[in-house]
């Protein structure tokens, strides 16, 4: 959170869900619970966890929000 509060909006990117899915409303939810706007992550839709996990994982985005069953493998 720290790093994400010293960088301007916009600058970390996020997936997890497609747009206005379950993980992308957790990520909006979390940014209002820290005092941040809703969208200070900008969200990258994908195809569910697997996908994004894999984007991630590649370097495309920098976090995702995923049960830990869907992040554990």
């Amino acid at each position: 959170m720290a790093a994400i509060k010293s960088q301007p909006a916009g600058t970390f990117k996020a997936s997890g869900t497609a747009q206005g899915g379950i993980w992308h409303i957790a990520l909006a939810g979390l940014m209002l619970d820290q005092g941040l706007p809703a969208d200070q992550v900008t969200w990258v839709p994908s195809k569910g966890s697997a996908p994004a996990l894999t984007d991630m994982v590649a370097g495309g985005v920098d976090m995702v929000t995923s049960s830990l069953g869907e992040g554990r493998p």
